[in-house]
């Protein structure tokens, strides 16, 4: 077993997380464990995937010291880290190399709910092509669609609905697409999605799971208090849905 190290000490791990590719080479034939972890149990592989250094994923993915699915501190494995800075490319060399596209973070969200959050449609296309399970719900109650209507994306949005995601927040879902072009092929889709869900419901007079769920106003009281202490989405989404 190795001992946990700062990544600025340690040479794999800065020419991972520079993009340093010819460096990450030489270090591996000279041996260097490609396993290794720092102090928040990131390995060379999560550091390049964060950082979008393709060339040092596929080094990295291919090496047989690596491990696809390392989790770190807070259980994100390389795909987490991908996804939920919208790397595409590298989103695609690690579930071709068998990454796990329903693995499970401390907070127990996917990389699917991760890329969700930034609406990136070129991010969730690739995990839901890949097997990506559209109905995990976080410890925070929230699905993939319920973050892609956080992020304000349509196509997010109607990627997941197109891959049988269902709605458990009906208002908030009505109140998004109200505010689209409603001669929008995306938004005709979803608003039949919308009220075949509602039908279907109310023939078997089954709350919304939403209503079960969440008292008034918990969820975006939540919300509010976390975008006091973040401007950016990757912030939003590290603090309230990753625990950092």
């Amino acid at each position: 077993m190795h001992s946990p190290t700062l990544d600025a000490t340690q040479p794999l791990f800065y020419a991972a997380t520079t993009g340093h590719h010819h460096d990450l080479i030489a270090l591996l034939n000279e041996n260097a464990d490609a396993s290794m972890t720092n102090i928040h149990l990131d390995t060379p592989l999560h550091r390049a995937a964060a950082n979008g250094q393709l060339k040092c994923v596929q080094i990295l993915a291919d090496h047989p010291s690596s491990h696809i699915d390392a989790q770190n501190i807070f259980g994100n494995t390389p795909l987490h880290e991908a996804a939920l800075s919208a790397y595409t490319k590298i989103i695609g060399v690690l579930i071709k190399k068998s990454a796990s596209v329903n693995k499970r973070n401390k907070s127990n969200s996917t990389p699917l709910i991760c890329a969700a959050l930034n609406g990136h449609k070129e991010s969730l296309e690739a995990l839901l092509e890949a097997g990506a399970d559209p109905n995990v719900v976080n410890y925070f109650g929230l699905s993939a669609l319920d973050c892609a209507l956080y992020s304000g994306s349509l196509h997010a949005v109607y990627l997941l609905l197109q891959h049988d995601a269902i709605i458990r927040d009906t208002s908030s879902l009505q109140t998004f697409l109200s505010k689209q072009n409603p001669s929008d092929p995306k938004v005709v889709f979803c608003l039949d999605a919308l009220k075949k869900q509602e039908a279907e419901l109310t023939e078997k007079n089954v709350v919304p799971m939403r209503d079960r769920l969440f008292k008034p106003r918990e969820r975006p009281s939540q919300i509010t208090r976390y975008e006091t202490e973040t401007s950016s989405t990757l912030g939003f989404a590290k603090q309230f849905y990753l625990n950092e």
